[in-house]
């Protein structure tokens, strides 16, 4: 999802100053980038520990503190570059930025994109079936369509800010990392036996 794409650009004579490379000096720990970082990150741990479900294990103590001490840290690190570069390269720097100045407007490039983000998830989610979001039985695509368009939707919506107002990948990547992390410690620990 990032190198196919970057690429056809460079195939098509675009430069890297026309990604995100051309704010090469922005950097996540700026006081800036770490204030934004914070505020949403907490928000979003507090969010998934307290009312998700992929976050009962933890709530529930099924993991020892030397393993969510171990796990956190080496989950975010895979989160912040499988979820985190791949995803955020693409919808942010690529479909994003293309979409802001296609339409001439920011917000319709962090609207269409974030519809296009939930949506790209729909799919995922009916085939892996209605136990990984917690949903009593199987339900149709169409479901899952609506569901991801109301609940990844608008959870793309943050990032999306945060790509048009700072242009920093390091910070869209660290945010998505951070709210993928408790729904996904858990199968982290186990995979890899923690």
């Amino acid at each position: 999802m990032s190198l196919v794409p970057w690429l056809v650009y460079k195939f098509f004579s675009f430069t890297n100053e026309e990604f995100w490379f051309k704010n090469s000096r922005v950097k996540f720990f700026s006081r800036r980038g770490f204030i934004v970082f914070f505020m949403l990150g907490m928000s979003a741990v507090l969010f998934q520990f307290f009312l998700s479900y992929g976050s009962k294990p933890v709530r529930d103590g099924e993991f020892s503190l030397q393993q969510l001490a171990t796990g956190l840290p080496l989950c975010f690190l895979w989160l912040f570059i499988d979820a985190g570069l791949v995803e955020e390269f693409f919808y942010r720097v690529i479909l994003q930025s293309r979409l802001t100045v296609l339409l001439k407007s920011p917000t319709g490039g962090i609207v269409i994109t974030t519809l296009i983000f939930g949506l790209s998830h729909a799919p995922g989610l009916y085939l892996r079936g209605a136990e990984s979001e917690c949903v009593g039985e199987q339900q149709s695509f169409l479901f899952w369509s609506a569901y991801t368009v109301a609940y990844m939707s608008v959870a793309g919506i943050f990032p999306g800010i945060v790509w048009q107002r700072t242009k920093n990948l390091w910070l869209v990547m660290a945010i998505h990392a951070t709210v993928d992390l408790l729904p996904n410690i858990s199968d982290f620990i186990k995979t890899w036996g923690l």
